[in-house]
């Protein structure tokens, strides 16, 4: 015997199951935008800041980055926000702890060479 479904009854198990699909689509996205953002790792990010490429974002170049960094008026988190701002890294570089002291060693290994 077949098994007939009717209109009115695969309308509501597709409204149902609607709203699974569409957030693991969602999810999906995101995921695949996390994947596509460039992480720059600390060494290159700190030499980038070191070239200028930040310094429309306040972040100050060459020596003066070298100042800025030993006077305390920039830190490792400022130059990660900076990029984050530039679209150079995505924002969840700013929770990685990890990531942030990498900055700070590579920024402390700019000042003490």
């Amino acid at each position: 015997m077949k098994k007939i479904i009717t209109l009115p009854t695969l309308l509501l198990l597709l409204s149902l199951a609607s709203p699974g699909i569409l957030q693991a689509q969602e999810n999906k996205h995101q995921i695949q935008q996390l994947e596509n953002t460039e992480r720059i790792n600390a060494f290159n990010l700190v030499s980038a800041a070191y070239r200028g490429r930040f310094k429309e974002l306040g972040i100050p170049s060459y020596a003066r980055l070298d100042q800025a960094y030993r006077g305390g008026q920039i830190t490792a988190l400022d130059l990660v926000k900076a990029a984050v701002e530039a679209n150079q890294l995505s924002a969840i570089a700013l929770e990685d702890k990890n990531y942030v002291n990498a900055v700070d060693t590579s920024l402390h290994g700019l000042v003490t060479r």
